[in-house]
């Protein structure tokens, strides 16, 4: 209320002037206010309501309803309430969250949603809350930009901080931020923050994870320059393509007319007395069934006309429609040649688990879950394994060996892209449009209208072939650890004898022996219960050892010492964790996260010393 004092002694008040403004929980509360704050009668005040007051909580609480038309009974208030989801952060439960709840209760009877998602709030790397004085807010456009350190010093000045706040800013500054913050890009930092909700209540937004999912983008791309020196010439579909698209069209064919009971040969009859009961040709979704069909008829000229074939026509239209916008409706079924490799199966089943997962998590609202499920098919499982195996593939010359793996890389690749994009809708966006595809294969105009992957189209698990792949992964492991303790480089390969006491196990490294050379970068690989003298031996399991031959690669004397060297700066390292998780000080005075990094620290610092005694005890059988 604007106060006015009833007194020609008095002088009145200006509007700017807070002093003659109250507040009050009626008129009469206000009055009796202002008439002790100015020592007059209250007879003597005059109140003025101001028009715009409006409770910011009170009008919110409204919005599910307010804006449909309430309190008239619009269209739209009638399909749009109530929604079915509310995304809001847990600290406005109360003030807005449970207002809506009361206002949609009492004045529509309903509740305004079905469920409600709780976000975290953002803190800072070390879960202190962003203040300004602290000088650890975060401004999202810097992360994804970038700023040095000076230019957050300018940010600071350009506030309305106490100076002696902004040298306190500076120095937090300057402690999280030493070299400023480096470009992270918005795929990254979106990312970031959905993979980050496994933490509860609260984000510890730490700079370098989110940088790491920049590198992460780096990996995607490179994965995708690779793989499309090979998938450049897969837009010319092959004749092996054209033949499955000629033999489908035939079963359709043979399919309807079973289904219809009709042996016409008048095609446009049959198609249409099947399209009669039936709104696609593989069930209530268009596949490829439907797009090899429609590429038939078109060049045929079967299309026929509405009134002969009203079905057929109804069918021919739709098509056109979901053609020309792309086929963003349009879920391509995926099938096998029949020639995949071992390899090629399991990163199908990879791809399949990676499908599953992300599927579920969506639909729990468990965010890390899919974010994780995406992160380990591109990073582990595409680039670190697959892809590699790819390489000698490629260069056998074996036609039908390099068609499946085509086939099957450019699936995981589209699909991998399409389970990624609503995390980095960008980088996926852009690698979409350079991908290059078949033909015969339906694809949307852009990946934000392509269907999301589902179960049912790629339904490739094999738990075998993954167990396999994964005992083998565990023979790579171990070489490739073996010649980064003896700083074998790169270029320098070994042969490695393979002693192994059980048949199922001989013959997974058989089945796999091409891609186990490859990824470990061996010379040869061969199964011997006698190797050579001059061999490390590497325990795989109780049943299987792995002889990598180093005689004459290396000067065991000279590399024993250098292994000294490192193994006494291990045991340096590993006993000061010990020393710092064993004191009773420590545990008291050091918060949990530094304890669980020291706990961290030690582990792996463990596993390095054990792994290098190993290698020393191998280094000795051969002096």
């Amino acid at each position: 209320y604007f106060i006015t004092i009833d007194d020609p002694n008095e002088q009145p008040g200006s509007e700017i002037d807070n002093n003659y403004w109250v507040s009050g929980r009626t008129e009469e509360e206000a009055r009796e206010k202002a008439a002790s704050r100015f020592k007059v009668p209250s007879s003597k005040i005059q109140l003025r309501q101001d028009a715009d007051v409006l409770d910011t909580w009170f009008s919110s609480g409204l919005f599910p309803f307010s804006i449909f038309g309430w309190p008239d009974e619009t269209e739209e208030l009638k399909a749009f309430y109530p929604g079915n989801l509310l995304e809001t952060g847990h600290d406005i439960i109360f003030f807005w969250v449970a207002r809506m709840v009361f206002f949609g209760q009492r004045l529509l009877k309903k509740l305004p949603f079905k469920e409600i998602f709780l976000h975290p709030i953002v803190r800072d790397a070390h879960g202190r809350k962003m203040s300004k004085s602290l000088g650890n807010v975060i401004d999202p456009m810097d992360v994804i930009q970038g700023i040095s350190l000076e230019q957050l010093h300018l940010q600071l000045l350009d506030s309305n901080l106490d100076p002696k706040e902004i040298e306190k800013a500076k120095t937090g500054q300057k402690q999280d931020y030493p070299n400023g913050i480096p470009e992270c890009g918005t795929d990254a930092l979106r990312f970031a923050l959905c993979a980050y909700m496994t933490q509860g209540r609260n984000i510890n937004l730490d700079i370098n994870r989110v940088q790491g999912y920049r590198f992460f983008c780096n990996k995607i791309w490179n994965a995708l320059k690779f793989s499309m020196t090979y998938l450049s010439n897969i837009v010319n579909s092959s004749d092996s393509v054209s033949f499955h698209k000629n033999a489908l069209y035939v079963s359709i064919l043979t399919k309807c007319k079973r289904l219809c009971n009709n042996n016409s040969s008048n095609v446009q009859i049959v198609l249409n007395n099947y399209l009669a009961d039936f709104s696609y040709f593989d069930g209530y979704v268009i596949s490829e069934a439907d797009h090899v069909v429609y590429e038939e008829i078109v060049k045929n000229g079967d299309s026929g006309n509405g009134n002969k074939y009203p079905h057929l026509f109804r069918w021919v239209q739709h098509m056109q429609v979901c053609r020309q916008g792309g086929g963003g409706t349009c879920r391509g079924n995926f099938s096998l040649l029949g020639n995949e490799s071992p390899m090629d199966l399991w990163i199908l089943s990879r791809l399949s688990t990676a499908v599953d997962a992300c599927n579920k998590a969506f639909g729990n609202y468990e965010l890390s879950v899919a974010t994780t499920a995406c992160y380990n098919l591109w990073l582990y499982d595409l680039c670190d394994v697959y892809l590699e195996s790819l390489k000698p593939v490629f260069a056998s010359g074996d036609n039908e060996a390099i068609s499946a793996a085509k086939h099957t890389l450019y699936r995981v690749l589209d699909c991998g892209l399409r389970l990624l994009s609503p995390f980095m809708p960008f980088i996926t966006e852009e690698l979409y449009q350079r991908l290059p595809h078949p033909a015969s294969i339906p694809r949307a105009a852009s990946i934000c209208v392509a269907p999301y992957p589902e179960q049912e189209v790629y339904c490739f698990k094999d738990e075998s072939i993954e167990k396999e792949v994964e005992f083998v992964q565990k023979i790579v492991h171990s070489i490739r650890s073996a010649r980064s303790d003896y700083n074998l480089p790169n270029k320098t390969k070994t042969d490695a004898y393979v002693k192994c006491m059980d048949e199922n196990l001989k013959k997974t490294i058989v089945k796999f022996k091409c891609s186990i050379t490859t990824l470990s970068n061996c010379n040869t690989l061969e199964l011997n219960d006698a190797p050579p003298t001059g061999c490390v031996a590497l325990t795989i399991s109780d049943k299987c050892q792995v002889h990598l031959f180093l005689k004459g690669i290396i000067d065991p004397e000279k590399e024993y010492g250098k292994l000294e060297k490192k193994r006494e700066s291990l045991i340096t390292a590993c006993t000061a964790c010990e020393r710092v998780l064993s004191s009773a000080d420590s545990a008291q005075k050091l918060p949990q996260e530094i304890l669980e990094g020291y706990h961290q620290k030690y582990v792996q610092t463990k596993g390095e010393l054990d792994h290098l005694v190993e290698a020393m005890e191998g280094l000795k059988k051969m002096e």
